[in-house]
């Protein structure tokens, strides 16, 4: 993951961008990590397919999931709306998580990877 920032726009508007570097073909990614808010969850489709992502603590809490059905095969990397998956870093409540390790579960089709990133507040 590479941090690319600039000024957007004549209002100076200040952006950062995260780019997965992780190469087609790979296996699911979390970036940033470290990460000071939100998470991007990047993730390649060979086939038509229902994703699952599930964030929990270090300890095992359940914190955050999200499904999304239906997905056409395809590269589901860029950090955009209907690609990767964005978590806020927030927990059900809506609360801010505390910094600390926490782990994802990510269920593409059949099979599951397990994730580990870090945030840091």
């Amino acid at each position: 993951v590479i941090p690319v920032s600039g000024t957007l726009d004549e209002d100076g508007v200040e952006v950062t961008v995260y780019v997965d570097m992780t190469p087609a073909g790979a296996g699911p990614s979390a970036y940033p990590s470290p990460s000071s808010g939100e998470v991007w969850f990047g993730f390649d489709l060979d086939a038509a397919s229902d994703v699952e992502i599930r964030v929990f603590t270090i300890g095992g809490v359940p914190v955050w999931e999200d499904v999304r059905s239906g997905l056409p095969a395809g590269a589901y990397r860029a950090p955009l709306p209907g690609e990767a998956t964005c978590w806020n870093g927030l927990d059900s409540s809506g609360e801010p998580v505390s910094s600390g390790a926490y782990i994802a579960i990510v269920r593409l089709g059949g099979e599951s990877r397990l994730l580990k990133f870090a945030i840091i507040r």
